[in-house]
């Protein structure tokens, strides 16, 4: 989950949000064992073998919009400039107001009510929440700006998704877009990672 402040100095302070599932897989029990024996979790072309067992990884430790869930949540505080002045790290619990796919990010960012093919992907999000991605979405092109200023590679491969039928039997393959909503969360990993 991603949130962003102003402090009193009028600085940025995003907030990268990471489901906190410590709480919930102690070292050395059996669930610790197991995760650590699947090391990740698997993505195959038609669903996920998730590291944790699915009432962890997609019950308790999923960041539902509404519910109270534990987060490690890295407080990173930008100047004007884009860069970053101040960081904490924190054990939080967390309530998220939304959840959005990429391309209803997108949405937002064009500043469209429907998708390119003319369909609505979603009601529009209320304007605080619009105003939010807006304003990390500028964050977070002002820091591609900096990085890419530094010297940073731009990545920029296309990804291929497979597409498949309702027997699992694959049908062909597309080029999933990259574009600013996926730049959005891209940034604000990087930057938490930094």
């Amino acid at each position: 989950a991603l949130s962003l402040e102003t402090d009193r100095k009028g600085n940025r302070v995003l907030g990268v949000h990471i489901a906190d599932v410590s709480h919930y897989v102690q070292p050395g029990t059996a669930l610790d064992r197991e995760a650590y024996r699947r090391s990740t979790s698997v993505y195959l072309v038609d669903k996920v073998v998730p590291m944790l067992p699915e009432q962890l990884s997609n019950g308790v430790c999923s960041l539902v919009p509404g519910q109270d869930r534990l987060a490690f949540s890295a407080f990173l505080t930008f100047d004007a400039k884009g860069n970053c002045v101040a960081r904490r790290f924190a054990k939080s619990v967390i309530r998220s107001k939304a959840r959005f796919t990429y391309e209803q990010v997108m949405e937002v960012i064009a500043g469209r009510a429907a998708s390119p093919a003319g369909r609505a992907v979603a009601p529009r999000p209320q304007p605080t929440v619009r105003k939010t991605i807006l304003s990390i979405h500028e964050l977070a092109q002002q820091l591609r700006r900096n990085r890419f200023a530094a010297g940073a590679l731009d990545m920029d491969v296309p990804e291929a998704q497979i597409l498949i039928d309702e027997r699992g039997m694959m049908t062909g393959i597309e080029v999933r877009p990259y574009d600013e909503s996926h730049q959005l969360v891209e940034e604000c990993m990087v930057a938490a990672n930094e």
